[in-house]
């Protein structure tokens, strides 16, 4: 209408006769609730303009530290913060979808995580667009068994299987995988022995609740018979002379292969038992070696006997 005036408000209260004169254009740069009525003398006054204009910014996304590009083996506390000033965080560690419902908090915000948890978090403030739900998962997962010897002897090896954190540790002595094998061993705990008697691979790894399993360790374990030993050694000895030469090894109850005419010895050789003694009454060459079933083998051993005069 020629020659109105036009009076108007920018926070949303009603405008009237007292409020700002609309000489040029209004500038805004926040979300704005503009009013506005024009008024000419004897005249009524227009209908009252209510238009709102929602600036087209969000709440920044939340930032985390430390962030989830890692597995965890230990609890800490996850700090969450915003750049946005003065806006209120919302967030779920349950999958569930947060709201502006629930309890709003302001940053940073501190959480003790000590299992493997989904975090669900947005931000928002009056007057902008609440910034998108973003989702961290942060992984915790037990750490691997350490696997080492505590106690040796000539016949056993004994082994510790630990694990500092964890609730329960599985282990195999057969080779086979303890997250599926039907020989696997259960242990509640995280400190278990194992007493080993023949080569052995022991596989182990350790669970706790709400983390994911650790990785299997794994760890080789040989025992080695010892080559066999002569007495007397390899000598010369008189013409009338016989000699009882004793063989040994260890273990005790290893058997012994042995030849008397320079070939090598095998499984189908003579066998003697281990500290017991075989006559020699002429010129020969004694090979021998040991065996026990689950063990290496020892590598051979010689010794020659010489009669003199021959």
């Amino acid at each position: 209408t020629y020659d109105a005036t036009i009076y108007y408000t920018i926070d949303g209260t009603v405008p009237t006769t007292s409020s700002n004169i609309y000489t040029e254009a209004i500038n805004i740069n926040a979300t704005t609730n503009i009013r506005a009525i024009a008024v000419k003398e004897n005249w009524d006054n227009s209908d009252m303009l209510d238009i709102y204009y929602m600036q087209a910014v969000t709440v920044v996304e939340p930032t985390f530290n430390p962030d989830n590009n890692q597995t965890f083996s230990k609890a800490f506390d996850l700090e969450i913060t915003c750049e946005t000033s003065g806006a209120t965080l919302y967030y779920t560690t349950d999958g569930t979808e947060p709201t502006d419902g629930g309890t709003g908090y302001t940053y940073p915000i501190k959480i003790n995580l000590n299992k493997t948890t989904t975090i669900k978090i947005f931000g928002a403030k009056s007057g902008i667009f609440p910034s998108p739900v973003i989702t961290k998962t942060f992984t915790f997962k037990a750490p691997a068994p350490s696997i080492e010897i505590t106690d040796e002897t000539a016949n056993s090896k004994t082994i510790s299987i630990r694990c500092t954190n964890a609730d329960k540790i599985y282990y195999t002595i057969d080779g086979s995988d303890p997250t599926i094998s039907d020989t696997r061993v259960e242990y509640t705990g995280n400190n278990t022995t194992v007493t080993l008697y023949k080569n052995t691979t022991v596989k182990a790894y350790s669970t706790k609740e709400g983390w994911d399993d650790s990785d299997i360790s794994e760890a080789q374990y040989e025992f080695n018979v010892t080559a066999p030993t002569f007495d007397p050694e390899g000598q010369e000895f008189e013409g009338n002379e016989t000699l009882n030469v004793t063989l040994s090894c260890t273990p005790s109850d290893a058997i012994i292969y042995y030849t008397t005419d320079g070939n090598e010895p095998n499984i189908s050789s003579p066998t003697i038992e281990n500290g017991s003694s075989i006559e020699i009454t002429q010129t020969t060459t004694v090979k021998a070696y040991a065996h026990k079933d689950g063990w290496n083998d020892s590598p051979i051993t010689t010794a020659n006997y010489i009669k003199k005069g021959v």
